[in-house]
C-alpha cells in the first residue's frame, strides 16, 4: 500500500511538472526623455534611444491549479532563465532569472488564502525598459507599473478572498497586503528599502459555470491610492 501511494504521488507530480524553452522579444522605439528646465540635467539611461531585446532560455514549472483566473486550491511555481545576446539580434548583452511561487489554500467552501513570492534578477548591460518593475495591477497594487525599477526585485503579497460572501451568490470581496523592493545589486536589497501596499477589493461573479469573477481593487500606498477593474484575480 505504501509503495502504491508513493507511485500515485509521483505520477501526480510528474503530470503537473513542465520544462520547456522560453522566448522573449521586445522592441522599444520613439522614446524621449524630458530634461528639467532648471538645475542639472540627469544622465540618460542605457537604451534611451530605443532598443531591441531578444531573449532565449528555459523555464521549469510546477502547476496543479484548476482555474488560473480564480484559484481555490493548489500550487504554482516557476523558475526561468533568459539570455539576451547581440549575436541573436539584441542591442545589449544581459541575462535574467525570475522565480514566481504561489500557494492557494481553501479556508472553507468560499474563502481562500493566497500567497505569492516573486523575484526578478538581471545582470549585464540591461536597458532601462528591461529592468525589473515593481507596481501594477498584479503585484504591489496601488503603485503604477514601473514606479520602482532596477536590476533586482523581490516582492511578496498575501490575500484573503471571500468568493462570494456568505449572504450573496455573486458578490464577494478581498483584503490584501504586499511588500517589495528593488536595488541595482542583489546584495543591496534590504528591509529598509521595502515599500508597502494594502487594499480591499470587490468581486462580482460574471461566469458562474467557470467560477470567474470581475475584480475591482483599491490599493493604498504612502503615495496615494490606485484603482483597478479587471477580469480574473491578480495572481
Amino acid at each position: 500500500m505504501y509503495i502504491q501511494a508513493r507511485q500515485r504521488l509521483l505520477r501526480k507530480l510528474v503530470k503537473n511538472f513542465f520544462v520547456g524553452p522560453q522566448v522573449d522579444f521586445q522592441n522599444l522605439y520613439n522614446t524621449r526623455f524630458k530634461q528639467p528646465t532648471e538645475g542639472q540635467p540627469f544622465e540618460l539611461p542605457l537604451g534611451h534611444e530605443g532598443s531591441t531585446s531578444l531573449g532565449l532560455g528555459v523555464s521549469v514549472v510546477y502547476d496543479n491549479r484548476h482555474n488560473v483566473l480564480n484559484v481555490r486550491k493548489g500550487l504554482f511555481s516557476e523558475l526561468s532563465f533568459l539570455s539576451y545576446r547581440k549575436s541573436w539580434a539584441s542591442h545589449y548583452n544581459f541575462d535574467g532569472i525570475t522565480f514566481d511561487n504561489r500557494v492557494f489554500r481553501p479556508i472553507n467552501r468560499r474563502d481562500v488564502l493566497a500567497w505569492q513570492v516573486y523575484g526578478s534578477f538581471m545582470w549585464g548591460n540591461v536597458p532601462f525598459n528591461m529592468k525589473s518593475l515593481l507596481g501594477g495591477d498584479m503585484i504591489m497594487r496601488g503603485f503604477y507599473q514601473g514606479r520602482y525599477r532596477d536590476n533586482n526585485l523581490v516582492s511578496t503579497q498575501l490575500e484573503y478572498r471571500m468568493l462570494p460572501f456568505g449572504f450573496s451568490k455573486r458578490i464577494g470581496g478581498t483584503v490584501f497586503a504586499a511588500a517589495g523592493a528593488v536595488a541595482p545589486k542583489l546584495g543591496q536589497l534590504n528591509v529598509r528599502q521595502f515599500v508597502y501596499a494594502a487594499g480591499v477589493g470587490l468581486r462580482y461573479l460574471m461566469f458562474p459555470k467557470k467560477d470567474i469573477f470581475l475584480r475591482a481593487d483599491m490599493g493604498l500606498t504612502s503615495e496615494g491610492p490606485g484603482f483597478y477593474i479587471i477580469t480574473g484575480e491578480a495572481f
